[in-house]
């Protein structure tokens, strides 16, 4: 794990889907899931095996801001690493 190895090298993105559904957004974190760790990066020699945690949410209409569901997607992630990484978490109910 590059983590435990070579130190923090962990990022955190948010991907922004407008007017896609929440099933879509679990499709498409999967496809990207499994394209990262299809990857394979050289790093000082040694070849490092790549994998994500995602975690999705849906933004409801009435909600005063996007911050609910960044926090519900947040969740997920958490969620997804909890239950030993590399997966994908969707987080439908609100907090």
């Amino acid at each position: 794990m590059v983590n435990d190895a070579h130190g923090h090298a962990a990022e955190e993105f948010v991907i922004v889907l407008p007017e896609t559904s929440y099933d879509g957004a679990m499709i498409l974190a999967e496809r990207v899931r499994e394209a990262v760790a299809a990857c394979e990066v050289e790093y000082d020699g040694v070849v490092i095996n790549l994998t994500a945690s995602f975690g999705v949410a849906e933004w409801y209409p009435d909600e005063p801001t996007i911050e609910s569901a960044l926090k519900r997607s947040d969740r997920g992630v958490y969620a997804a690493k909890a239950a030993g990484r590399n997966r994908v978490v969707g987080v439908l109910a609100r907090s």
